[in-house]
């Protein structure tokens, strides 16, 4: 039982990331039209984008 409840918050969470995802690169998108590329954007947006994913992963391979 847990270990099905375990899942179903995976699932749950990887569907979170995906919209969180594809959000922060239509924001990444919108920023660079409106206000141009620098490395400071780039790199704000990629350590947003790095903690998720990492505390995701973790997950997921604790789940296996």
């Amino acid at each position: 039982m847990r270990r099905a409840v375990r899942g179903v918050l995976l699932v749950l969470l990887m569907g979170a990331y995906v919209l969180f995802s594809f959000t922060l690169l239509l924001a990444l998108g919108l920023t660079l039209v409106f206000h141009g590329a620098s490395p400071a954007v780039f790199v704000g947006f990629l350590v947003v984008w790095l903690v998720p994913t990492f505390l995701l992963s973790r997950m997921w391979l604790r789940h296996r």
